[in-house]
């Protein structure tokens, strides 16, 4: 399994989330491989949509996005991303986001929803790593403080290519 980060450089959404996360990420996705084509199906919550399957390349063939994965051990994290599917994206925790940082908060107001951080720390507390993820806040973690966890353990989570 692998997890990815991006941005857009052509979207005024993605330019606010880096800009108040303090970030070079806006967003972050799952990569599963798709033994049934030539493009990796991903599992994400987006803006729009909710928690649902797209394709890799939606990304890849951008030449506005930027992006960069690394390999997780996926442990038992597949199994539960069934339940996952349909839920709706967090648009009032993407609120809550705002006032919390605006206000200085130690939570996140609302949880109502899944936004793309928090899905995919959901799905890497099912990993043999889960450890290193616990103390992130569910409902307020940014792709940028999962990042970061990455980023300090080189020797668990290697960088990888598309």
């Amino acid at each position: 399994m692998k997890i990815a980060f991006t941005y857009r450089d052509d979207n005024y959404f993605s330019k606010l989330v880096r800009k108040i996360t303090k970030s070079e990420w806006s967003h972050t996705f799952i990569i599963m491989d798709d033994y049934l084509s030539d493009d990796e199906v991903i599992f994400e919550s987006a803006f729009g949509h909710g928690v649902h399957l797209n394709l890799l390349s939606k990304y890849i063939d951008n030449p506005h996005v930027g992006i960069k994965v690394f390999e997780v051990d996926e442990g038992k994290a597949l199994h539960g991303m069934k339940k996952l599917i349909g839920k709706r994206y967090g648009y009032f925790q993407s609120v809550g986001f705002l006032i919390k940082k605006l206000f200085n908060m130690d939570k996140n107001p609302s949880k109502q929803g899944q936004w793309c951080s928090e899905l995919v720390l959901t799905i890497l507390l099912e990993t043999s790593d889960a450890n290193l993820f616990k103390h992130l806040p569910m409902n307020s973690a940014s792709p940028e403080d999962i990042y970061q966890i990455l980023m300090k353990h080189p020797d668990i989570f290697k960088v990888s290519s598309i």
